[in-house]
């Protein structure tokens, strides 16, 4: 595997080969024929304006730690300079990010330099194309503090060979008493807003116009601005306990919307969902493992 390191910390987005990648045809049909790509490396020292953004768009409320999701964020020019590498087969347009999982093995002090490899991973077939996995870690001194690993679907209008349902949520029917109902409300802003903070401009969240133009009738919010303020309410008293997060998005949130937060708890995890009505737009399960 090659290992190409992005200079200082800027992250730099190659955009002439990110244009270029748009291009390409979707049309690699068995995940037996793909392998790993490059591991991008790079060092990150954040910066307490970006942070503050991030977070306030979030709600996350803590000053000293990074929320959940934020070197996820901060890793965007790193995932689509690995996705838009010629070594990738398929076009970053149109790929569908279906899961996503954290895991904090330690508190993220906002003042504090990381060291970040990311790298594309796990390609398998599903019934509706091939899933794969974009893995970002981040270290500390040396320590491995950080795992995200984002899930994404490139979705194939024949797909040939036998290919297995993939199960993209721990558990479909959430345990325990209620804990938490919350209500939120988005404006039809929210995703300009939150791709201001996270540098994720992708068209179908920003305007109804340019949602149409992928075939959505308006345009939709951010999966991870989801999680991220999911994760900033369940974790409000627990800022800065190690966690594992996960969470499976299962239909779009059409801007602007009234989505209900709510939580459930045993002994050993959170489990929660966001609804509207009678639809679940995602699912997921929190653990605190300090």
């Amino acid at each position: 595997m090659a290992i190409n390191t992005l200079s200082g910390n800027s992250l730099t987005l190659n955009r002439f080969r990110l244009l270029q990648s748009l291009f390409k045809g979707n049309t690699v049909t068995g995940a037996d024929t793909l392998t790993g790509s490059e591991c991008l490396t790079a060092q990150l020292t954040p910066k307490p304006g970006k942070v503050t953004q991030f977070n306030q768009v979030v709600g996350w409320q803590s000053s000293s730690y990074l929320a959940p999701t934020w070197l996820q964020v901060a890793a965007m020019p790193m995932y689509l300079n690995l996705l838009s590498d010629q070594q990738f087969p398929f076009s970053p347009l149109g790929l569908v990010h279906v899961e996503n999982r954290v895991t904090l093995y330690k508190p993220l002090p906002v003042n504090q330099t990381y060291q970040l490899q990311c790298r594309l991973d796990n390609y398998r077939q599903h019934t509706k194309g091939v899933l794969f996995d974009i893995v970002l870690e981040a270290l500390s001194n040396n320590e491995l503090v950080y795992q995200g690993k984002a899930s994404n679907l490139v979705v194939q209008s024949a797909q040939k060979g036998k290919a297995t349902k993939q199960k993209v949520a721990e558990s479909d029917t959430a345990a325990g008493s209620l804990m938490t109902n919350t209500e939120w409300h988005l404006l039809s802003s929210a995703g300009r807003e939150y791709a201001a903070a996270s540098g994720d401009y992708n068209p179908i969240h920003l305007f109804p116009l340019a949602a149409k133009l992928f075939g959505f009738r308006r345009h939709i919010a951010h999966g991870m601005l989801l999680k991220a303020r999911a994760l900033s309410t369940l974790l409000k008293d627990n800022d800065s306990d190690p966690v594992v997060a996960n969470i499976a998005f299962r239909k779009p949130v059409f801007l602007p919307a009234n989505i209900t937060l709510c939580s459930y708890a045993d002994a050993n995890c959170t489990a929660f969902r966001l609804i509207s009505g009678d639809s679940v737009h995602a699912c997921g399960e929190l653990q605190i493992t300090s």
